[in-house]
């Protein structure tokens, strides 16, 4: 999982992706540079720049508790929510599959917007109290009932994946009863305003507002991108619908013993079976996974004196599914740890193998069938 962790909040691991602090430095130069000496031509520059940070934190605070009213909602209606994840162009909170039913859909995706709507009612009341005895903390007050304002407004726009084409998804999910015909039009609905963001920002490039046209075309292209892909997503579980893992896994399979040499791995099973990685077991039982990648961090002159166990990953931390679990959850398990592998375990020892590619070429299987 890439980015910083910073912490928990209701025991949901809050993380920065690096491309967070793009942003803030973006959001603390334009509003100590522009935005408050525009509105406030008599503060100095320290108090700018002293503004422009805590807005800049503050406002991201904002975006934690929208992404955390969809996870306690997801959470409150059984869904496991891993993390929430502050990236360039807001956060996104990772719930581990999608909502069982209509209502739910519903549910969580407006728990977001609510709660910028309550931010910004919760800091209009801040600054109505607070104006007449300090003016930064009521400019800050102003600035971050606006913005909330504008987040919770801006994420019901009805495009899919924001929250708006969500709720949109929901409705027609409802009407329709088909939860891939409703996520498709949602779908085509969100690359529709994704492509009025980029034409709109091209225009505004055109008329000499290059940084507001670039950065309005980023989102767009963004979007565009994020529908597409939380598409396939919905396309690829629908597909998997009623499958379980027993439907999809390999019995055929080859196993090491945690002392093997590396030596030996390499040429009697890398090279000679083509594959790239092995289950480690003792008396049947799993004990972990090696894979090339973990082969190719140890020097080569070491691979004779090196076994298996010392480099492989632990059973403890590996991601296993049961004979019996759903096809879906072998697709979350693979993408969200993008791994290539996972095995099928029952009583505590292997009985197959589900490979990403078996995966992939399952469901180009049946998206052919089903043309």
């Amino acid at each position: 999982m890439t980015g910083i962790k910073i912490g928990r909040i209701f025991g949901i691991e809050v993380r920065l992706d690096f491309s967070w602090f793009i942003i803030f430095v973006f959001f603390s130069w334009t509003l100590a540079v522009y935005y408050f000496p525009r509105h406030y031509p008599h503060w100095s520059v320290q108090l700018n720049w002293a503004m422009g940070i805590l807005a800049s934190l503050l406002l991201f605070v904002s975006v934690i508790l929208h992404e955390l009213s969809h996870s306690l909602v997801a959470k409150k209606q059984g869904e496991e929510v891993r993390s929430i994840t502050l990236f360039i162009l807001g956060g996104v909170a990772q719930i581990a599959r999608e909502p069982p039913t209509p209502h739910a859909e519903f549910t969580i995706a407006i728990a977001g917007p609510l709660a910028s709507f309550f931010l910004g009612l919760l800091f209009l009341g801040l600054w109505w109290l607070i104006r007449p005895f300090s003016e930064p903390l009521a400019a800050l007050t102003k600035y971050l009932a606006v913005i909330n304002f504008i987040l919770g407004g801006f994420n019901l726009l009805p495009g899919y994946p924001m929250d708006g084409g969500r709720v949109l998804k929901a409705i027609l999910w409802k009407v329709t009863g088909s939860l891939r015909r409703a996520t498709h039009i949602a779908t085509k609905v969100g690359q529709f305003i994704a492509s009025f963001f980029i034409f709109f920002g091209l225009f505004q490039i055109l008329a000499g507002l290059w940084l507001n046209g670039l950065w309005i075309m980023f989102i767009g292209w963004f979007l565009y991108q994020a529908s597409l892909k939380s598409y396939q997503q919905v396309l690829f579980k629908d597909l998997l619908q009623g499958i379980k893992a027993r439907d999809l896994m390999t019995r055929d399979f080859i196993t090491v013993t945690p002392d093997t040499r590396l030596k030996i791995l390499v040429e009697d099973y890398i090279l000679k079976k083509g594959q790239r990685a092995f289950i480690v077991t003792d008396n049947r039982e799993i004990v972990g996974i090696i894979c090339l990648e973990d082969v190719k961090k140890v020097s080569p002159e070491n691979w004779a004196d090196i076994p298996v166990s010392n480099i492989m990953t632990p059973k403890a931390r590996l991601e296993m599914v049961l004979p019996e679990d759903d096809a879906a959850i072998v697709l979350q398990r693979l993408t969200t740890r993008d791994i290539h592998q996972v095995p099928v375990v029952e009583d505590n020892q292997v009985v197959g193998v589900i490979t990403r590619n078996d995966l992939l070429r399952w469901m180009q299987v049946r998206m052919e069938w089903e043309k």
